[in-house]
């Protein structure tokens, strides 16, 4: 986890800038989540999932990071929490009232709402 949500961003990154492939003004969007905040992670949810909250609180680090690394150049580094995902990962830690109350979404039909692909 810690590799593909902290590690690899600011290598694929500073290896696209040094190639000379991340003109001014670019746009990065990096996808987290709202696990990745320790503002609002609360006693009543508990702890556990150490990997995956602890990679996404790096993943907002290194956004912010390379915001300040890319401003010159005019980068925007944007950072998104998609919304809760109805995953395995998910299920049974105390999201599934939410799945049952249609405030899910499945991970496919976030891609396609994302890159407005719409599915009919």
């Amino acid at each position: 986890m810690y590799a593909t949500s902290s590690i690899a961003p600011p290598f694929l990154i500073h290896a696209l800038s040094a190639a000379h492939y991340l003109p001014r003004h670019s746009k990065i969007l990096l996808v987290s989540s709202e696990s990745g905040s320790i503002t609002l992670r609360h006693e009543k949810e508990g702890g556990g999932n150490y990997a995956h909250h602890a990679s996404k609180t790096a993943l907002n680090m290194v956004g912010k990071l390379l915001s300040l690394d890319l401003k010159e150049q005019e980068v925007v580094v944007s950072i998104v929490h998609p919304g809760f995902m109805r995953t395995e990962m998910t299920r049974g830690v105390g999201f599934d009232k939410f799945w049952d109350d249609g405030g899910g979404e499945f991970p496919f039909l976030f891609f396609f709402d994302v890159f407005g692909l719409g599915i009919s």
